[in-house]
């Protein structure tokens, strides 16, 4: 079957001037509905440069319920639409692919996996939730 001539895409949430997408380097976070809003506060992606390094827990807690009080019910189906829809300006960026992100992080961050003399062990623990690091040969 080919596809028929009068075939469209249809506008919505996913192409809307209003539409803000949050991802990160492991997956999509969330659509929100931008519209009539106050300007909004980096949300910690570090895909989308709005990581904020830890400085205290007064600050860390202020940042996220400041990101949580702009995000709460804003969040929209990618699908769905309203009658506010503008089109936007540009697409939205897609997210990095597996290999990119992989690329981009060991690039930003690649000096503290070289501090980790066994990778395996390390991630061993992790998972496991024990306290102690991995013992030094």
């Amino acid at each position: 079957m080919t596809i028929p001539a009068d075939y469209r895409v249809q506008n919505g949430c996913h192409n809307c001037a209003h539409g803000v997408r949050i991802f990160d380097y492991d997956g999509e976070w969330g659509h929100y509905c931008a519209f009539n809003a106050p300007p909004r506060p980096p949300c910690g992606s570090v895909a989308m440069g709005e990581y904020r390094p830890y400085t205290s827990d007064a600050d860390d807690e202020a940042w996220y319920k400041a990101w949580e009080a702009w995000a709460d019910n804003r969040s929209v189906k990618l699908w769905g639409i309203c009658s506010q829809w503008a089109a936007a300006p540009e697409p939205a960026p897609e997210p990095p692919s597996t290999a990119e992100a992989m690329a981009e992080l060991r690039e930003k961050f690649g000096h503290y996996f070289d501090a980790i003399e066994d990778v395996d062990e390390w991630v061993r623990q992790q998972r496991s939730g024990e306290d102690s690091p991995p013992p030094n040969p």
